[in-house]
């Protein structure tokens, strides 16, 4: 049997429902105390090592516009190197001078010192030194002269030299870019398809080319500087002239006698100074060739004979010439026309650091039927190395 009441069921009961006011009360904020509010102090961000910040329009001031073409060409500046030998104009006795000239740049004497205040200056002149400046000895490649090169392969389409340098016990092989001699010396190029195999060298920034199978050059010594207990003139020089002075006595005294010499004889021993004509005109410029000018060239005619020649010669590059030998063509002066080409043995190596210029002398062939002022020379080769006798070509 189920019992129940009805007051559990919906709807059931005769409850009456009881509605209850909420009301909604709005809770106010706590009074906070008004206070001053201290200003934060700048802050140096470059001290701090931060990078302060840039703003839009401040960086695009500083943006640079570009091209408007991307295609377009570059301009590129052109740097025209201006030349060191300056032909000089020709002087009497220039040819039989002074055996060395070199540039030198204008030495300022006087000085002069304004004071920052408009109302006064000051004013004071240096006196000009009567010794000169020392210059610094040369720096001459002698480690890159004294390497040997004994071969030249080629591994994967890269050269490689092997090469005997000067302080190391045994050869090895090297590429472009390395270096002999503890770091002295650097490989700069090395050439196996030329007509001689070579390896070119540089060192105190002179480029050095050793061939292959070439014995090993001599050192370069820089010439001793004169003393001034000399006065300009060493012991071998005052030696020397003491001799010619001598014998031109003992030739006298021969003179008177024998008796009177002959016409003959007498236009035999006579020495004439002839000037050549050169491209640039009567005397003065021969042309360059791989960095060496000629800026005058004179014979001494003897006889009719061509027997010794005097000139200038001028380093227009930036590294050391050792000339030995010039070679010269000869033109028809009328229409010039090439009829022969002579060789110049120099009575000595010379050595000419940039911009030097140097008096030479030396042997050459006498011109064939030929006066000197009817043919313009001009200079087409030069070497280094030695030879015995000036040839001829012809």
């Amino acid at each position: 049997m189920f019992s129940g009441g009805c007051g559990f069921l919906p709807g059931g009961g005769g409850g009456e429902e009881t509605d209850v006011a909420v009301e909604n009360q709005e809770t106010a904020p706590p009074d906070i105390p008004l206070t001053a509010v201290r200003p934060l102090p700048p802050v140096d961000m470059a001290a701090l090592g931060l990078i302060p910040p840039i703003l839009p329009d401040q960086r695009l001031r500083q943006i640079q516009p570009g091209r408007t073409n991307p295609f377009e060409l570059i301009p590129v500046e052109a740097r025209i190197r201006e030349s060191v030998c300056q032909i000089d104009s020709p002087k009497s006795g220039d040819a039989n001078g002074a055996k060395q000239d070199k540039f030198q740049g204008n030495i300022p004497t006087t000085t002069t010192v304004t004071s920052p205040s408009p109302s006064t200056s000051s004013t004071f002149t240096v006196p000009p030194s009567s010794v000169p400046p020392t210059a610094p000895p040369p720096l001459f490649p002698n480690d890159a002269r004294a390497v040997v090169v004994s071969g030249i392969i080629e591994i994967g389409n890269r050269p490689f030299a092997i090469v005997q340098a000067p302080g190391e016990p045994v050869a090895r092989n090297v590429t472009v870019g390395d270096r002999l001699s503890g770091g002295r010396v650097r490989v700069k190029a090395i050439n196996p398809f030329a007509a001689t195999p070579n390896v070119v060298l540089e060192q105190h920034g002179d480029s050095v080319t050793r061939d292959v199978g070439s014995p090993a050059l001599p050192p370069l010594t820089p010439p001793a500087p004169p003393t001034a207990a000399s006065s300009g003139l060493d012991t071998d020089a005052a030696i020397e002239a003491f001799g010619q002075g001598f014998a031109q006595i003992l030739g006298a005294m021969a003179q008177e006698m024998s008796g009177a010499v002959t016409n003959a004889n007498q236009a035999a021993n006579t020495t004439r100074t002839v000037s050549l004509r050169g491209p640039e005109g009567d005397g003065i410029g021969y042309g360059e060739i791989r960095n060496l000018a000629v800026l005058r060239l004179a014979v001494n005619e003897r006889g009719g004979n061509l027997v010794n020649s005097v000139g200038l010669l001028c380093n227009a590059g930036q590294e050391t010439l050792e000339v030995r030998r010039l070679t010269f063509q000869v033109e028809d002066a009328t229409d010039n026309t090439i009829l022969d080409s002579i060789q110049i043995a120099l009575a000595r190596p010379y050595f000419l650091q940039k911009g030097q210029k140097l008096e030479f002398d030396g042997n050459a062939p006498r011109f064939r039927g030929r006066s000197p002022q009817d043919v313009i020379v001009k200079l087409v080769d030069w070497s280094s190395e030695q030879t015995q006798t000036a040839q001829n070509n012809n």
